[in-house]
């Protein structure tokens, strides 16, 4: 799983290409194989999505690298060594925050190059998560540092309170910010699309239109991502090609 170097975008890829989600709160892989449909692909603890957190704690030989659940399980003891709330093998698709520069594009690219992975793509989240459901983006909008984080702050700040689902909508009224634009379809993209009061916004800004729920919102944008990947091949596993806006909450 470890790629030698960087190919130009234009070059020839062959063998499968891999997609990879750098989630605020939790990362994603997934692969599209030929005569299959696409795979995500689990982590060593057999889950669908890993944490996104880094530790290095002390340990007496040196310091111990933890990633994902095991990073995330000690973060409240040991905060200064431990990196979560970031965006930041084999052929990849990496994507990034719709807000992300150019030089932070550059960047992604470059530790994706470190970490052994030949980096085909660096494309946007939305986008990604439009090719999952098969369709173009043809804008996106809004909020674009937007994420679970923001929800999670909100209610650590609260924590002391009882949480009920009615406190959690008041705390967060702000953050639902309803998008008026008459469009064709609305996909699900991000964990955060999984609270009924965004769905129900969302309804009720689009004269009752429901969202398509085919694809696991936790998975999209990784899911659209290795369809990108697989149609960058020689050898295209035939998933199909790619008008629609969406509405992305990560």
């Amino acid at each position: 799983m470890v790629g030698k170097r960087k190919a130009p975008e234009d070059a020839e890829i062959s063998g499968e290409v891999i997609g990879i989600d750098l989630g605020t709160t939790f990362s994603c892989v997934a692969v599209a194989r030929k005569g299959r449909a696409v795979e995500i692909i689990a982590n060593d603890q057999g889950n669908r999505t890993t944490p996104s957190y880094v530790a290095f704690s002390p340990a007496a030989a040196g310091s111990e690298r933890l990633i994902g659940e095991a990073a995330k399980n000690q973060a409240t003891l040991n905060l200064r060594g431990t990196i979560f709330d970031v965006k930041q093998v084999t052929n990849a698709v990496v994507t990034v925050p719709a807000y992300f520069n150019d030089s932070q594009r550059r960047a992604t690219k470059d530790a994706g190059v470190i970490a052994g992975l030949n980096v085909l793509r660096i494309i946007n989240e939305p986008t990604a998560g439009a090719l999952a459901y098969g369709v173009n983006v043809l804008a996106t909008g809004g909020d674009t540092h937007l994420g679970g984080g923001d929800f999670d702050q909100r209610v650590m700040d609260y924590f002391v309170e009882p949480l009920t689902r009615a406190k959690f909508e008041e705390l967060n009224s702000d953050l639902f910010v309803e998008n008026k634009e008459q469009i064709d379809e609305i996909v699900l993209v991000g964990g955060s699309t999984r609270i009924p009061k965004v769905r129900e916004m969302l309804k009720k800004a689009f004269d009752g239109k429901e969202p398509s729920k085919g694809i696991n919102p936790d998975e999209a944008v990784a899911y659209g991502a290795a369809i990108l990947g697989a149609n960058l091949t020689t050898d295209r596993p035939g998933v199909g090609s790619f008008a629609h806006i969406f509405f992305q909450a990560s």
